[in-house]
C-alpha cells in the first residue's frame, strides 16, 4: 500500500467567539511556497506510482487517446457580419477560432482568427470568452492561464487578425460586452493588487460593474453598478439586438432569482448609459433576457411556470408601470417539457426544450413527429396561428 508523504503539522490556533480553532496545516495555504511546492510534488509522486500499477490503465490511456483524437467542430456563429466556428484536428489542446466573411468561406476552411495554442509551449492558455463589435472591426478576447478563473481581455483586428494595443484589462466570470460606439465594453471587475494569476488565496471583494474605453488605462474605467453592502451579489450585462439598451442581470451567489436592471443606452460618437429602469427590483424568479424589439423586451421565466415560459413587455423609459409583474405578457406559456433557451429566427423565435431527459437523437426524433402531426392538424383547421407555430419552429 501507497504511504503518503508526512505532512507537518504547526501549533495554530484561533480563538473565535470564545472557542480555540486548530489550524495546523494553515502553512499550505501559501501555494507559492517553496515547502508547498515541495509537498504538493512528494503527493503528485505518490498518487502517480499507484495509477501506474492499475492492470487497466493502459486500455484506459488508450481508449481515452483514441476518443480524444477525433476532429471535432462546433456550432457556427454570426456576429455583425461575420461567420465563426471552433475546430480541432484531434491533437490540439485548445480549439482553434476560423472566421469568414460567408458561411460557404467558412465551410470551405476560413482563415484562423484565434490560436489558443500559440499562447503558451504547454497548451495550458485557454480562450474562454469571444466578442465582437457591432461594426465587426474589433474582437475582444479572454486569455486565461493555467485553468484560472482570471482572465485578461486582449483586442485584435478583425480584417488583419493583429493585435490592437490597448490596456490589458483583468477580470473573471465576464466577457467583453461591446457598445454601440465600437469603441468601449461593458465588464465586471474585481479589484486585485498587481498582475492576478489564480494562486491569490484572499477572497475577491465585491464586483463592479465597469465600462473600459479603449485606449484608457483600466484604472480609469467607469463605474456603473456596484453593492458594497453586500459582496455576494453578481452581476451579467448584454446589450440588446437594437443597440438600444443594457440589461443587467443581477443574482446573489448561485441562486437561480434574478434582479433586472436596464440601463438605456445614449448613442453617439461616445456611448453613455442612462439612470437604471429597475424593471425587476426584488429577487424572486429567474429572468434571462431573450431578445428586444424597440420598446419590446422579451424574457424567458420561472415565475409561476416551473417548466418556464417566454413573456414580453411593451414598454418606454418613463413608464410608470414597468416594475409591475401584471403587465408582462405571455407571449409562449410554460409546457410539460422543460423550456430551455429562446432566439430569434427571422419573424419567429425558435425554442428550445428538453424532452424527459432523453439522449439528443431521441429528442429530435420525437419532435420531428410531434411537429409533423401539429403541421398537418394546423393544415385541416387552416390555422396560421404564428405564436403557435413559432414554438415548434
Amino acid at each position: 500500500m501507497a504511504r503518503f508523504p508526512e505532512t507537518r503539522r504547526d501549533d495554530v490556533v484561533d480563538v473565535l467567539h470564545g472557542r480555540p480553532i486548530a489550524d495546523p496545516y494553515r502553512w499550505l495555504e501559501d501555494p507559492d511556497s517553496v515547502e508547498t511546492a515541495d509537498w504538493v510534488k512528494r503527493q503528485n509522486e505518490v498518487t502517480a506510482r499507484y495509477l501506474e500499477s492499475l492492470p487497466d490503465r493502459p486500455w484506459f490511456l488508450d481508449t481515452m487517446q483514441r476518443l480524444m483524437s477525433q476532429p471535432r467542430a462546433g456550432v457556427p456563429f454570426k456576429r455583425a457580419g461575420h461567420y465563426f466556428v471552433s475546430r480541432n484536428d484531434g491533437s490540439q489542446n485548445q480549439d482553434v477560432i476560423f472566421v469568414a466573411s460567408s458561411l460557404e468561406g467558412l465551410l470551405a476552411g476560413g482563415r484562423v482568427l484565434v490560436d489558443p495554442n500559440t499562447f503558451s509551449p504547454d497548451g495550458t492558455s485557454s480562450l474562454n470568452s469571444l466578442t465582437v463589435s457591432e461594426d465587426g472591426k474589433l474582437v475582444a478576447y479572454g486569455l486565461s492561464e493555467a485553468g484560472s478563473d482570471w482572465t485578461t481581455f486582449r483586442l485584435l483586428n478583425m480584417a488583419s487578425g493583429a493585435d490592437v494595443e490597448d490596456a490589458l484589462v483583468q477580470t473573471k466570470f465576464s466577457q467583453a460586452e461591446w457598445l454601440p460606439d465600437d469603441r468601449s465594453y461593458v465588464y465586471t471587475h474585481f479589484d486585485h493588487e498587481d498582475a492576478a494569476s489564480g494562486t491569490q488565496t484572499a477572497a475577491n471583494s465585491g464586483p463592479q460593474l465597469r465600462v473600459h474605453r479603449i485606449g484608457e488605462s483600466q484604472d480609469h474605467d467607469e463605474l456603473i453598478l456596484e453593492f458594497p453592502e453586500n459582496d455576494q451579489l453578481m452581476f451579467g450585462a448584454e446589450v440588446t439586438d437594437d443597440d438600444r439598451y443594457l440589461v443587467v442581470s443581477i443574482v446573489e451567489g448561485t441562486e437561480n432569482k434574478n434582479r433586472l436592471w436596464v440601463y438605456p443606452i445614449h448613442s453617439g460618437e461616445r456611448s453613455e448609459l442612462g439612470d437604471p429602469i429597475k424593471i425587476i427590483d426584488e429577487a424572486f424568479a429567474e429572468f434571462v433576457l431573450a431578445g428586444s424589439d424597440a420598446t419590446t423586451l422579451y424574457l424567458r421565466t420561472d415565475f409561476e411556470a416551473a417548466a418556464g415560459r417566454l413573456v414580453r413587455r411593451v414598454w418606454g423609459v418613463q413608464d410608470p408601470c414597468a416594475r409591475r409583474l401584471s403587465t408582462w405578457l405571455a407571449l409562449l406559456a410554460g409546457g410539460r417539457w422543460a423550456a430551455g433557451d429562446s432566439q430569434p429566427a427571422g419573424r419567429w423565435r425558435v425554442r428550445y426544450c428538453l424532452v424527459r431527459g432523453r439522449p439528443p437523437g431521441q429528442q429530435t426524433e420525437r419532435l420531428r413527429r410531434l411537429h409533423r402531426g401539429r403541421r398537418a392538424s394546423q393544415a385541416d383547421r387552416g390555422n396560421h396561428d404564428s405564436t403557435a407555430r413559432s414554438a415548434w419552429a
